[in-house]
Parts: C-alpha cells; structure tokens; sequence
C-alpha cells in the first residue's frame, strides 16, 4: 500500500467518524490487507468481527481486486491466501481464456530455444521467490525477463464482457476477513450487494455494465521478482448522491444513522 492511499483511508475514516453521530465510530484499523479498510462501529455493530466495514477506493479507476496467481500443473490458480468464490471465478475465467492459452505456448516455445533445463510440460510459475525455489519446473526470474522482453506487452490476457459488478461484490460480501458492506469510490459512495446494516436510504448498489468490462492477468515485472497479477477495474459507475470522500459537497450518508 502507498503512503498516500493509507493517508487516505485514514481521512475517509477521520471525515466519517467527524460527521456521524457520537453513538457511531469510525477508524482505520492496523489490521492485515485481508481486511477491509474502515472500521464503523455502532450500537450492535461493536468489535472487529461485527463492525460495519467500509472499502475505500481514491478513484473509480482503482484496481477492486489484487489477488496473486500461480500456474501449476497446467493451470492458472489464485495463491491459497487469495483464494475465495471469487478468486476462483476469476481464475476459471483466465484458464477458459484461449489467449492465455496462447501466451503459455509462446513461454514454453521461448524456453526450449533457450535450452531451459526444466520440464517443458510441467512448467509453472510462481509469483513469490520462496515458492520459485523450491519448484524445480519454475520458470526462473531472468527467463521470465527475457520471455516479457520479447513481447509488446506484459498481459497475459485480456478477457472482455466481465460482469464486474457481480464479481466484486461477491469478493467483498464474501471474500474478506471480514464482510464490507460499502464502498467509497472516488467521490461516491455504493453499497455491495442488497444488504444495507446501517439502513442508509437510496444507497446505489455497486453495478458495472458487463459489456464495456474487461478482467485482465499480467506479469508485474520487477527488478529482482515478478508477479503475477489480476486486473479487475470498472468501466463505468452509477453516479451517488452520497460520497465520504473528505471536502465532498455531497451528502455524507453516515448523517442518517441515527
């Protein structure tokens, strides 16, 4: 996480918890990234597991999902700390995707003009050096390099008409340590799902037209690693009449919890 997109959530939760009721608070917990990012805490919805939690995106076109992937017996798949019904969509998604398919045959094509020494039909990828290591069919850093060197691009796929509305919010309702039940979006502010615990009136849900969406799984090519990571943004959002984000002039939607 950036210094800046913590500041942030700290300031969503400062502008929350300064506009809300006293019965209501608000902060930034130290917690693990499996956790959302603000913390509401009000009445029966008191403690880290029955707070009402709030995910804080800077701007729409923020990534809403950043699992990791691997590639394992012939298979693209979520690392075990990502994995979620989600995560496993989105997996199924990439393995389905013939230009994924195509990109694995072009690494195998460029490993064996290499000489590599591994075996060519057991190849996998990791996206953390321990997990490199101790796999001796992984593609090692610098063939990884090299192979990305000799490509236009660093995607692996790109796969359109992604319902991206559904997808999140099934990884948000269910796939975090805890549940998130809204989302602060640049200056709007949505809600995952039908559930509204803080009973917020005409809350948007968080919905992205499926046709102008696309998923995308790239190589974060770094110095001494790469990744393998999902690309998960939403094209076009609903305009809200609420928003948290600090100096709005929208209506702070925490003022109806009474």
């Amino acid at each position: 996480m950036s210094a800046a997109s913590d500041k942030y959530e700290k300031d969503v939760a400062e502008n929350i918890h300064n506009s809300a009721p006293k019965t209501l608070t608000a902060n930034r917990p130290k917690v693990s990234t499996s956790y959302p990012d603000v913390l509401v805490e009000y009445g029966r919805y008191r403690g880290t597991q029955n707070g009402v939690w709030v995910e804080v995106k800077m701007n729409h076109t923020d990534n809403m999902m950043n699992p990791r992937f691997q590639y394992v017996k012939g298979e693209w798949q979520v690392i075990p700390s990502y994995e979620s019904e989600a995560t496993k969509k989105l997996a199924k998604i990439f393995n389905d995707s013939k230009e994924a398919q195509e990109w694995i045959k072009g690494l195998k094509k460029y490993l064996i003009d290499k000489n590599w020494s591994g075996d060519i039909n057991n190849i996998s990828l990791h996206s953390t050096t321990t997990a490199r290591n101790a796999d001796k069919n992984s593609v090692p850093l610098m063939m990884m390099k090299g192979y990305l060197s000799s490509l236009p691009n660093k995607n692996v796929c790109k796969v359109p008409n992604v319902d991206i509305g559904n997808l999140v919010s099934l990884h948000y309702l269910k796939g975090k340590a805890a549940t998130a039940y809204y989302l602060s979006s640049g200056d709007d502010f949505y809600q995952f799902g039908n559930e509204n615990p803080l009973k917020i009136p005409d809350v948007p849900k968080f919905e992205s037209a499926a046709g102008l969406n696309q998923v995308v799984l790239r190589i974060g090519d770094r110095s001494a690693n790469f990744e393998i990571q999902a690309e998960v943004k939403a094209k076009t959002l609903a305009n809200s009449k609420y928003s948290v984000k600090p100096g709005s002039s929208k209506i702070n939607p925490f003022k109806f919890v009474k």
